[in-house]
């Protein structure tokens, strides 16, 4: 891996974590924003305009297939 600035790290894992889904406020939390302002400015581009369907992910997550996958065990739900 090549070398990368400590900038270019706070780069990527913030536009990871954007087009990923992850709350805006969280991420700006974990850069030491006090607010979404610095990321909307220097990230905008990543923001998602339309809200994730949130209720999906957990379905998701929370999937017997998903779980059985995991674990080994089967949930009938």
């Amino acid at each position: 891996m090549r070398y990368r600035a400590i900038n270019q790290a706070r780069h990527t894992f913030a536009s990871q974590l954007l087009t990923k889904g992850v709350a805006e406020r969280w991420i700006a939390r974990q850069m030491g924003h006090t607010s979404i302002t610095m990321l909307e400015k220097h990230y905008g581009k990543w923001m998602n305009e339309e809200i994730p369907d949130m209720a999906a992910r957990v379905s998701k997550i929370f999937s017997s297939q998903s779980h059985q996958r995991k674990t080994g065990i089967r949930i009938n739900v």
